[in-house]
């Protein structure tokens, strides 16, 4: 791989690190001011407990549809994200 290529690639991968990372925060961030746990927020959405648990660790980003509705719930609770 070239090392042009090998840089591009560097800088996106961690662009999605970065960005995954955001989304951890504010999960946390917004189970902390409603105060509520990982399953409760689950329901909220209409996903699993597992897939909120692996969007607040990084190991998964939130789907289109569940972005939407976190969206709302950022906003309404002012809770800043990085998009």
């Amino acid at each position: 791989m070239s090392d042009f290529f090998y840089s591009v690639f560097k800088k996106c991968h961690i662009a999605v690190i970065i960005k995954q990372m955001d989304y951890s925060k504010a999960i946390k961030e917004l189970r902390d001011k409603l105060i509520i746990s990982q399953e409760d927020l689950a329901k909220m959405l209409g996903v699993s407990f597992a897939s909120v648990n692996r969007w607040e660790r990084g190991h998964h980003e939130p789907t289109l549809s569940a972005k939407r509705k976190l969206r709302v719930l950022f906003i309404k609770n002012s809770i800043k994200t990085e998009e």
